[in-house]
């Protein structure tokens, strides 16, 4: 095992799978305040998410913050099923990459189908 794994304890496996994502942010009614936009998942577990987005326009990144509220849609590539949760972000990094910009967010579930 090594360092990083043994400080990180988990209370789920983590499933490192991509699924896309369809993502809506909510206010504090629970209502949706912007466009569906798209990602994919980095890592999945019972608990929540790893949300990965690449390339949002300008002036997005800022709505995307530890506390803020989604809406997600994770579509399951072999099947009919689309899993509906409502999750806020408990952390979020941004990273800037050669060609393009990525954000990693990760979501816990409060409310799922």
């Amino acid at each position: 095992m090594n360092p990083s794994q043994a400080n990180e304890r988990r209370k789920y496996i983590r499933i490192t799978t991509v699924f896309p994502v369809e993502f809506t942010l909510l206010d504090e009614s629970g209502q949706k305040i912007t466009t569906w936009l798209q990602g994919f998942t980095n890592n999945i577990g019972k608990g929540g998410l790893c949300l990965e987005v690449n390339d949002l326009w300008w002036g997005f990144w800022d709505r995307l913050h530890v506390g803020a509220n989604l809406l997600v849609h994770i579509r399951l590539p072999f099947g009919k099923k689309l899993i509906t949760a409502c999750a806020h972000i408990v952390w979020c990094s941004r990273k800037q990459q050669e060609h393009f910009s990525r954000c990693l967010c990760g979501l816990e579930f409060f409310d799922i189908e």
